[in-house]
């Protein structure tokens, strides 16, 4: 997971907006800053009081549909927008989830004011890596 998000206000950097909410799970998030780290934090402890009870990793898509849930509660008046990743036993995930609650499981995500520029790179290097190539392979840089 890349980033390149940061809050502004003005010209004055705030502060980075990543925020590892399980020690497997990691999420970024944009738009109003306050709402989006008070919602990490607040699913980054859920998340820990569940793996104390379960003695389990957490699962990447239970930390997706926690967010997801409380982001529907609030009918996207929080604001908050995430991109969620992370590798459990089932696998590697990316997520990207809407303020108002709806969430799409994604290959690559790019989000942001350089949203489209970022999705014209990765796109003009990406393949399918079933077709071939391995993981490594997936996206090649070096046109």
């Amino acid at each position: 997971m890349g980033m390149k998000w940061q809050t502004r206000i003005g010209n004055n950097f705030i502060r980075s907006t990543l925020h590892l909410i399980a020690p497997n799970i990691y999420c970024v998030s944009a738009r109003r800053a306050a709402d989006a780290n008070k919602t990490a934090d607040l699913m980054s402890s859920q998340l820990a009081l569940l793996r104390m009870d379960t003695h389990s990793q957490s699962r990447v898509v239970t930390a997706v549909t926690m967010i997801c849930q409380m982001l529907f509660w609030y009918q996207g008046h929080t604001g908050a927008l995430y991109m969620l990743g992370g590798c459990n036993v089932s696998g590697c995930h990316l997520f990207e989830t809407q303020s108002h609650g709806s969430t799409g499981k994604m290959p690559f995500t790019s989000s942001g004011s350089g949203g489209l520029a970022g999705f014209g790179i990765v796109l003009a290097g990406w393949h399918d890596r079933n077709q071939g190539g391995g993981i490594g392979q997936a996206i090649n840089f070096d046109q």
